[in-house]
């Protein structure tokens, strides 16, 4: 797993998120499916908890100000 290989994980999953899908594809593929690494599963969870957050929101309300 390199920089490249975690950009295009990021950008992919974060796209594909806000566009509405609800499943997130080929967490840990590389090489258009070609090759799973561990390495990359785990970075892939890592940022499909991130997206999902994101895509929660900030709550604000007189309470969170």
């Amino acid at each position: 797993m390199d920089a490249q290989a975690a950009h295009e994980a990021t950008y992919s999953a974060l796209m594909t998120a806000l566009a509405g899908a609800n499943i997130i594809y080929g967490p840990g593929m590389l090489d258009f499916g070609i090759t799973v690494d561990y390495g990359q599963l785990l970075f892939s969870n890592d940022i499909i908890k991130m997206v999902r957050r994101s895509l929660a929101g900030i709550e604000v309300n007189k309470d969170t100000l």
